[in-house]
């Protein structure tokens, strides 16, 4: 074997051995799979978060208007742990209201919710 090396090194054909490729693509895989895990772990960890903190901006919004029907207001800018959210409400109807409030980040709907309000009181379900 040493001689046929020794040969192909002679004419200029120099490469890596069977051996030599597998224990570099071995060491590739264990420095990159590590940090594919952790990026993708990063990104469901931020969803659910994004996820939450919608549902308890719903939460709250749907409150105020459950107390204070009268009093909604079109349009809002919260800020949540330094991200900007948008909490858009519309209404239709007369004696029974409807209410869709809905979350927004980075112009993205993350969360609706509609109410239905009639003298005070709510019927409605998350969406």
């Amino acid at each position: 074997m040493t001689n046929h090396r020794r040969t192909l090194r002679q004419h200029g054909k120099d490469g890596f051995t069977l051996i030599e490729a597998l224990t570099a693509l071995g060491i590739f895989l264990m420095i990159v799979v590590p940090l594919f895990a952790m990026a993708f772990r990063n990104t469901q960890t931020g969803h659910a978060r994004d996820l939450f903190v919608s549902a308890c901006l719903l939460e709250q919004e749907s409150a105020l208007v459950q107390a204070a029907p009268e009093a909604w207001v079109p349009s809002k800018l919260r800020t949540v742990n330094g991200i900007r959210w948008t909490i858009l409400c519309t209404t239709s109807g007369d004696e029974l209201r409807e209410y869709r409030i809905s979350t927004q980040k980075a112009g993205v709907r993350v969360g609706e919710i509609a109410l239905l309000v009639n003298v005070g009181q709510a019927v409605g379900g998350l969406r």
